[in-house]
């Protein structure tokens, strides 16, 4: 089962009716349906639209869809953005000063963009008068080495505390290697605390366990030397009554 629903602008009357009112866009877009006007297959004629709503800024920029020609046809292109009003802009062509597109903005729908010939120009900020937006293609985007040259800029840009990466970098060493020698003044500190105390218990308890040691040492050496001497004693006495 399939059904289609279609959405028509038109006017309503709330009250009198003399008091009509006239349907807005971004009520759709308040019912999360889209607004803009869509082309399903290619169009042999340029198209000049003009939308009459209101308007609303950052800039990301994406192509859908386009053949090739159109494609190559917009890097050749510098188009500028300039916003004349907050709820309205121009597109011109700053090579030949022509104004391709005079709109307004409405920052009340959702997720406003602006659309032009393939083109999806999304703001996150609402945009006020004067702001104007450059965009150009980048002809030579392959090996042009933009991507290198803003990595080494970031070694410029103050990220942490008015600090850039590098300066963050020997903060965190230098702060590393005070809590290493810290470590290390403490350990020895505690080393020489243990020492006294095994000395004060020593002290205390009279008794040294290498003194005690080698006093045992002793005592078998000469214990075993009185038992030589008797071994001895008796064998001479056993001589002298077999003399007999």
């Amino acid at each position: 089962f399939q059904t289609d629903i279609r959405f028509s602008f038109g006017s309503y009357s709330e009250g009198l009716p003399n008091e009509r009112k006239y349907a807005d866009p971004s009520q759709f877009a308040q019912m999360g349906l889209r607004t803009g006007a869509y082309l399903q297959d290619g169009c042999p004629d340029d198209l000049l639209v003009f939308v009459t709503s209101k308007g609303a800024a950052k800039v990301s920029v994406g192509f859908d869809g386009q053949p090739d020609i159109v494609r190559d046809s917009l890097r050749n292109q510098t188009l500028q953005i300039n916003f004349t009003a907050p709820d309205r802009y121009t597109i011109v062509d700053t090579k030949t000063g022509t104004e391709l597109a005079n709109r307004s903005y409405d920052p009340r729908v959702i997720e406003p963009v602006i659309d032009f010939e393939g083109l999806s120009i999304k703001l996150t900020h609402a945009p006020a008068v004067g702001d104007s937006y450059r965009i150009d293609g980048n002809h030579d985007g392959l090996g042009n080495n933009v991507n290198m040259l803003d990595m080494v800029d970031l070694a410029k840009k103050q990220v942490k505390g008015g600090k850039t990466i590098h300066d963050t970098y020997i903060d965190q060493v230098n702060s590393v290697g005070n809590l290493a020698q810290q470590a290390t003044i403490t350990q020895q500190a505690l080393q020489v605390v243990k020492d006294q105390a095994v000395s004060s218990r020593d002290k205390v308890s009279g008794v040294n366990l290498d003194d005690e040691a080698a006093d045992l040492i002793r005592y078998q050496q000469a214990y075993q030397a009185a038992a030589k001497a008797l071994q001895v004693g008796s064998q001479l006495l056993d001589t002298i009554i077999a003399i007999r």
